[in-house]
């Protein structure tokens, strides 16, 4: 397997909300890690701008991903929506945190068993997944859909403030496949469908790091991504 992911703080930007958000600081976050049986454990975070804590809950989240105990299993989705809400509920009881309740961030977690392929992905939001299939007249595939209204309004992250919807999927690996988690500073669902196709085809892949991080300034906002490929025995 082959894991590249980054994170780059967008420019200064005016929110909806009046503040700015300055350059440099980014309200995005990610974590990685390999559990005892061999699976890699995947997040990635954006933290909701227009609310005034929203860095603070995708760093904590980030952070308790890396080190909490999680239970989590390759064969049942329905265990990385637990460890989400079971994070949530450590959130709001955790006295450092517990004040920024009614903030959140989105967060989108992926299992993969490097051996098989084998994985699933849950999220709450609208940082999607991808699958960029090496042979497959597709291209790319969306895992996730957003948790949003017709007019782009999310319904559903990671906060105390509202009924968290936490959606899961199950998919296939195979040899040269990545699968693509990111923020919306990367891309949304649609155009990353056309982009990752061109980038993964037309790149090599330990190049892809600074073409998807430069988006973020095209779209003005934080960019972030973990892209993991399975091995492909022809390389």
């Amino acid at each position: 397997m082959q894991i590249i992911s980054g994170t780059r703080a967008g420019p200064e930007k005016r929110l909806n909300n009046g503040k700015v958000k300055r350059a440099g600081e980014n309200q995005d976050a990610l974590a990685v890690r390999q559990l005892d049986d061999g699976c890699v454990l995947m997040a990635v975070m954006d933290g909701i701008s227009n609310d005034p804590y929203g860095r603070l809950i995708a760093t904590w989240l980030a952070d308790r991903f890396k080190n909490a105990p999680l239970f989590v299993s390759v064969d049942d989705p329905l265990t990385l929506k637990l460890a989400i809400e079971s994070l949530l509920y450590r959130m709001l009881n955790d006295e450092e945190c517990a004040f920024c309740a009614d903030s959140g961030c989105t967060v989108t977690f992926a299992i993969v068993e490097p051996e098989s392929g084998k994985g699933c992905v849950a999220w709450a939001g609208d940082s999607p997944a991808f699958i960029t299939r090496k042979d497959s007249d597709e291209g790319t595939e969306l895992l996730t859909r957003a948790h949003a209204d017709p007019a782009g309004l999310l319904t559903s992250v990671f906060t105390g403030r509202m009924e968290m919807i936490v959606d899961t999927a199950v998919f296939q690996l195979e040899d040269g496949d990545v699968l693509t988690l990111m923020t919306d500073g990367v891309g949304g669902e649609k155009d990353g469908l056309f982009f990752l196709d061109t980038v993964y085809r037309e790149t090599p892949f330990s190049d892809v790091e600074e073409l998807l991080l430069s988006r973020g300034a095209v779209r003005e906002d934080d960019a972030t991504f973990i892209a993991f490929r399975m091995e492909d025995a022809g390389q």
